[in-house]
């Protein structure tokens, strides 16, 4: 329900999912964890499973005009109206990377919306709750030439963020 460093607690049976790139045998990766505090009392207990094949998407070789992206915590991202953005096509991660209008040609896009909150620590308030891109997002950027594709990846690089309300979690990437 809230970011794992608020004070809210993550509901059991809450399931969050990510993509990685593994070996071919990453079942020694799968069993119980434990996570946050208080493990002894028996809280926190969580079980890690490996799913392959849930995205296909070949492996970027070098030159290519691919570019991964995946979101790694919810972002707010908003749009040129101040509303929250529902998904990022090639405009917007255009806008984003600040790259020229019609440098990313088509864009293959795997997210899910979600509502999200969080908590200021200062004043010791939680902060209303907003639309935002739900980690483990994914997109494929597909780039019209290798000079867009580096100064994209440049520009990931440099900014592992996006979007609003990053000193709170918000809007960790990876490339």
């Amino acid at each position: 329900e809230g970011a794992l460093y608020t004070r809210e607690e993550v509901p059991a049976g809450a399931r969050f999912v990510a993509w990685a790139n593994l070996s071919a045998d990453a079942s020694d990766l799968e069993g119980e964890i434990l996570l946050g505090k208080r493990t002894s009392a028996g809280n926190g207990r969580a079980m890690v499973t490996v799913t392959t094949g849930a995205l296909s998407w070949p492996s970027a070789a070098a030159g290519s005009r691919d570019v991964r992206v995946q979101l790694l915590s919810p972002a707010l991202v908003r749009g040129d109206d101040g509303h929250p953005r529902r998904s990022l096509d090639a405009a917007a991660w255009e806008e984003l990377a600040e790259l020229e209008h019609g440098h990313i040609e088509s864009v293959e896009e795997r997210s899910i919306l979600v509502k999200r909150g969080s908590f200021m620590a200062p004043w010791s308030h939680p902060r209303a709750a907003l639309t935002c891109l739900q980690a483990g997002s994914c997109w494929r950027l597909r780039t019209t030439d290798d000079t867009a594709a580096t100064k994209l990846r440049r520009w990931l690089d440099e900014h592992p963020l996006i979007g609003e309300r990053t000193h709170e979690g918000l809007g960790w990437i990876a490339v």
